[in-house]
């Protein structure tokens, strides 16, 4: 796998990060629609649901994050939060007080999402994944919600070749000079990924965040691998 990113309630108003990810995945050119049937999941905590493919399994649920495995090697991650502080970028550098990682605000989202993924996997002591970006597509958003954007990128893991699929969301720099962006990604072997990017699609599309989940803080952690 190549990475696992932090996980932790978005501590956000509720309407910046339903209309942000809600309109990243309604925007996009091709909205999936469902390959399969999905089973309705709602986490026990009530925080956040999503639809889950035939086969697939939930390993974690709460805290607006849900993650689910298939049963070839995919993963995928459901609301992911990086909280990043506006600094230079420093590989491999461990933050605290409820920073995940330093990253300049000016970069690009594209920037933004190749450091997140290459510090999620130097924090485990993984070795670099050689991330290739294959497309990114920006998608309009309202300035006041940041930026959006869809990823296919490719890479490698311990166990191969990966291909990953993302939706990525950076909000607004606050008054303490710190950010959030927000994930949606899956990962599969490369073998597998092009019937796999439908099912994806269709589970991020069904990713719902009810609004009254999202107005207190929680704990956090920082970005760490599978």
């Amino acid at each position: 796998m190549l990475m696992q990113v932090g996980r932790r309630a978005v501590v956000v108003p509720a309407f910046v990060i339903v209309t942000a990810l809600l309109m990243t995945l309604s925007t996009a050119s091709t909205r999936a629609q469902s390959p399969t049937t999905l089973t309705p999941y709602t986490s026990p905590d009530q925080t956040v649901s999503a639809g889950v493919p035939p086969g697939w399994t939930v390993t974690k649920g709460g805290d607006t994050v849900v993650v689910m495995t298939g049963t070839k090697g995919d993963t995928i991650f459901l609301g992911d939060t990086i909280v990043a502080r506006n600094a230079a970028f420093v590989l491999g550098q461990r933050s605290g007080n409820g920073i995940d990682i330093s990253m300049p605000y000016s970069a690009t989202l594209t920037q933004k999402f190749t450091m997140m993924i290459e510090q999620g996997v130097a924090l485990g002591g993984g070795q670099p994944p050689q991330l290739k970006i294959a497309s990114a597509t920006p998608i309009a958003m309202p300035p006041a919600l940041g930026q959006c954007g869809r990823f296919v990128a490719d890479g490698s893991s311990a166990v191969g070749p990966i291909r990953v699929m993302a939706v990525v969301c950076s909000l607004p720099l606050d008054s303490g000079g710190a950010y959030k962006n927000i994930m949606l990604l899956a990962q599969a072997p490369t073998v597998i990924a092009a019937e796999e990017a439908p099912i994806a699609q269709a589970v991020f599309a069904s990713y719902r965040v009810p609004p009254p989940c999202c107005n207190a803080n929680s704990r956090r952690s920082p970005l760490r691998p599978s």
